[in-house]
């Protein structure tokens, strides 16, 4: 069986998922105040910066002009802007399509 990068990078974060939401849920583990407050912080920020560079990394690969148009707008919204999410993610999207359509046509 051969497995792309696309199957690892799933299977990682399935088994992340399952470990940090569900396991606790019928395991009690009592850590230490400290360990609390670590695995609370820190666990998940990892799992979404590598989840973003995944993504980013994907899609630089697929289409870079318009992979990176599209994530600068959404760096830059976040940023500079009051604007929500939805519209900052509406805005990247709409971007990122328009530059794939320039950019491919």
């Amino acid at each position: 069986m051969n497995v792309t990068s696309h199957g690892w990078a799933i299977a990682a974060l399935f088994v992340t998922s399952l470990l940090v939401r569900v396991l606790p849920a019928f395991i009690r583990i009592h850590p230490s105040e400290v360990t609390r407050k670590l695995v609370e912080r820190v666990l998940p920020m990892a799992v979404f910066v590598n989840f973003s560079i995944y993504i980013a990394w994907t899609e630089i690969q697929t289409s870079a002009v318009a992979a990176i148009a599209g994530i600068a707008t959404a760096a830059i919204a976040s940023l500079f802007t009051r604007a929500g999410l939805v519209l900052t993610t509406c805005v990247s999207t709409l971007v990122y399509a328009l530059a794939t359509t320039a950019w491919s046509a």
